[in-house]
């Protein structure tokens, strides 16, 4: 049985198109939580569709069947079949969402012309599922939701001062809209290998582009060296954390702006 597609919503650009960005969130974050990467690219002629990831935002919850198996894989081939409607496309990816775009265009690269990575969760060997993060994850969720909204808004805001003021409300809106049963998994990552994803993008001739802070980060130094043996392209931005577009938005989008426009079609 076919699953129910993903929410997305497509916002146009300022003046002419330069083509289409395909946005994939972190973990309990949604679509609507990119407001300020949103107006950047659109003022910058992009046209961005916003996706709620299954279980996030608006998009469907997690049925069981699919939670059996990797919940990661799931949600790459929920982009795959994404893509397809939308392509040529870049996707740029957050954490969860990063993974999810590098596995995504190595399992389908046609139509995918660059995929921007954003702190991926990928480690060395690659873990699944895992009941020390699951009970982090719930418990990190129950402590959010036990807290009016407004005070995690604030508190977000002198947490993370250079943090967007416009992304604020949707963050901590999308964190009551997480889906528990995914987060009871532990695994959100999808389950080929680093090398091996890494290994196919570089063979497709799609290029990549690793984002990653210098703190709090979880591209740890194999990892990176693995992207640059296949080809990627790796940036570090100096004082930003595992939020790098957040912390530190000009160098983000000075790096990430500047690889879009070069391999552009």
């Amino acid at each position: 049985m076919p699953r129910e597609p993903l929410t997305t919503v497509t916002h146009s650009p300022d003046g002419g198109p330069r083509g289409t960005l395909v946005l994939l969130h972190g973990l309990t974050d949604n679509g609507a939580s990119w407001a300020d990467a949103v107006q950047r690219w659109t003022s910058s002629g992009w046209t961005v569709v916003t996706v709620d990831a299954r279980g996030h935002g608006h998009s469907p919850r997690w049925e069981a069947e699919d939670l059996a198996s990797h919940p990661g894989d799931v949600m790459a081939d929920d982009v795959v079949h994404l893509v397809a409607g939308l392509a040529p496309v870049a996707l740029v990816g957050h954490s969860m969402g990063a993974g999810v775009a590098v596995a995504t265009a190595a399992v389908a690269p046609e139509g995918i012309w660059a995929v921007v990575a954003e702190d991926p969760p990928f480690t060395l060997p690659p873990r699944q599922r895992d009941d020390d993060r699951a009970r982090q994850y719930l418990e990190s969720h129950a402590d959010d939701l036990a807290t009016p909204r407004r005070t995690r808004i604030e508190r977000c805001r002198i947490e993370h001062p250079r943090w967007p003021a416009s992304e604020l409300a949707p963050w901590a809106e999308a964190d009551e809209q997480c889906d528990d049963a995914l987060l009871a998994t532990g695994d959100v990552v999808p389950s080929t290998p680093w090398p091996d994803l890494v290994g196919r993008l570089s063979r497709a001739a799609v290029p990549l582009l690793v984002v990653t802070g210098e703190h709090d980060v979880l591209v740890d130094p194999s990892s990176e060296i693995t992207a640059r043996q296949h080809g990627a392209d790796v940036v570090r931005v100096a004082g930003a954390g595992h939020c790098v577009r957040r912390d530190a938005g000009a160098a983000y989008h000075a790096a990430v702006d500047a690889f879009l426009h070069h391999h552009s079609p």
